[in-house]
């Protein structure tokens, strides 16, 4: 059955792609070896050889396979949703469907069941004993904070602050490691037009913007530089991850919101989305996700200052949040990217003046500009407005779903 299921997801793969899958799992393939032999090789050591694929499955996919196991085979569990699907889904040894809110109804097969359950909590202790849930938190978290980074330098000095920071030893054997994880093999993106290979942060959708939005800030020359203590905060709190709630900016960012009744994983959640929507240039979209957090709760806002302020408390953690186009430093640090809020412009539009639409909730869409340096600006429309809608309603964008499965769904 195990090997019906993966026969059935490779066949729609290429050739490459099988291939690195199969060296993913750690089965015995040769380059260039036929895809229906490699898929062969791949159905016999998933089924055959478990103590030797399991210990290789990202930290992240044995806190999956844990739950299921303990759950049962056919049984269903729901996950937080997650930028980065398991490449277990991917091969369908995992069955995985999308819920409305978001999250991931995930079983384990009877099949997977019996070669997993007995041993998924030896793998985990050994992984957490042997350092590996560490080494991958850091890994994953200086990407989150770069966007991107060419593996080369990733490996010679970002990771090399961690060797340090672990006390040395053999160095060569811990590249090794690094080489062999992974989050190597998952990250991995290569540009077609420099052949520059970058390992990338399962947080970009799309790593060709990030180069070539470098390309238009070339003044940033090199990469910041994130002490460990920055990765590990930066690779924790999965799959919510978020950086520098700890600092000035994200102090006031935590206060803001739980002033307006966000907590639990719903703070969770907005921290995470804030800290990504961060990222953008100052398109249309950018602006409206970054700022989605007050304007969702414009019900609850007794004045316009207030609603300002909340704003600006946003903008402050953009503008000093590491950005994947200037390569980790900060709008403040580079001043580039930089977001202002405009003045008082929209004022009218909180109080006095005539609603046209009695349902509607007015609201001001702040203008946003990219000042000084000769950076390009991106200026929004002065006011919008937006009519009050049930989640169950109709999206007025015409989809025909449902609001809370459309633009209601809370935005990544």
């Amino acid at each position: 059955m195990i090997g019906k299921k993966i026969y059935e997801a490779l066949s729609s793969l290429s050739d490459v792609e099988v291939e690195d899958i199969a060296f993913y799992f750690g089965a015995p393939v040769s380059p260039g070896m036929e895809k229906g032999r490699m898929s062969d090789i791949l159905c016999s050591f998933i089924s055959d050889q478990p103590q030797l694929w399991m210990p290789r499955m990202l930290c992240t996919d044995l806190n999956l396979l844990k739950p299921l196991s303990a759950a049962g085979p056919g049984k269903p569990v729901d996950f937080e949703y997650n930028e980065q699907t398991s490449v277990l889904e991917i091969i369908h040894l995992l069955e995985s469907r999308p819920c409305e809110d978001g999250s991931r109804r995930i079983r384990m097969g009877r099949d997977l069941y019996s070669i997993v359950a007995p041993r998924i909590d030896s793998v985990i202790e050994q992984a957490r004993a042997g350092g590996k849930y560490e080494l991958e938190q850091v890994m994953m978290g200086y990407l989150h904070l770069y966007g991107m980074i060419p593996v080369d330098e990733f490996f010679s000095d970002v990771m090399y602050d961690y060797f340090i920071y672990r006390g040395g030893g053999n160095l060569e054997e811990y590249l090794m490691t690094l080489y062999d994880s992974p989050v190597v093999s998952l990250c991995r993106e290569d540009d077609a037009v420099t052949a520059q290979v970058y390992l990338c942060s399962p947080l970009v959708n799309d790593p060709l913007n990030v180069i070539m939005a470098r390309e238009k800030y070339s003044q940033v020359k090199g990469y910041r530089r994130f002490t460990v203590k920055d990765a590990l905060e930066a690779g924790s709190g999965y799959p919510f991850n978020v950086y520098g709630m700890k600092g000035k900016y994200g102090t006031r960012l935590v206060k803001m919101l739980r002033s307006l009744g966000y907590s639990g994983k719903g703070l969770e959640t907005e921290l995470h989305e804030i800290w990504i929507n961060s990222q953008g240039e100052g398109s249309d979209g950018s602006m409206e996700d970054l700022y989605y957090s007050v304007t969702q709760k414009m019900d609850e806002i007794g004045s316009f200052e207030e609603y300002r302020d909340c704003m600006q408390v946003i903008s402050d953690y953009a503008n000093h949040a590491p950005k994947w186009f200037l390569k980790g430093y900060s709008a403040a640090q580079k001043n580039l990217l930089w977001i202002d809020l405009s003045s008082d412009m929209e004022k009218d539009e909180w109080g006095d003046a005539p609603d046209p639409d009695p349902e509607a909730t007015a609201f001001a869409r702040e203008s946003f500009r990219l000042p000084r340096g000769g950076v390009q600006k991106f200026v929004l429309p002065g006011k919008l407005y937006v009519p009050h809608i049930g989640l169950d309603d109709p999206c007025p964008c015409g989809s025909g779903l449902k609001y809370r499965n459309c633009h209601g769904r809370h935005p990544n």
